[in-house]
């Protein structure tokens, strides 16, 4: 039960900072974009950003899964379960 809810607690920060990693991606890209239009920016600095923001929401959305497999895990291990014999 306790490693359960340590594993719990684990993946809500790093849910947490998967989340902070996004908004910070989704930032840069959008900056970039507008150096771009504005022709501060080459194509190469705009698709480095945008595979940055890609590969931030794939990992946002890991951090997501994992914390709800830990979810299910502690609601699976903290069930009140009849013994059946």
């Amino acid at each position: 039960m306790r490693s359960a809810l340590v594993n719990l607690r684990a993946t809500t920060e790093l849910k947490n900072v998967a989340l902070r990693e996004l908004d910070v991606a989704q930032a840069l890209a959008d900056a970039e974009a507008r150096r771009f239009e504005a022709g501060t920016s080459d194509f190469f600095l705009l698709n480095v950003r945008e595979r940055m923001l890609a590969e931030a929401q794939l990992r946002r959305w890991q951090a997501e899964l994992n914390h709800q497999i830990a979810l299910a895990n502690y609601y699976g291990i903290s069930l009140d379960l009849p013994d059946i014999y």
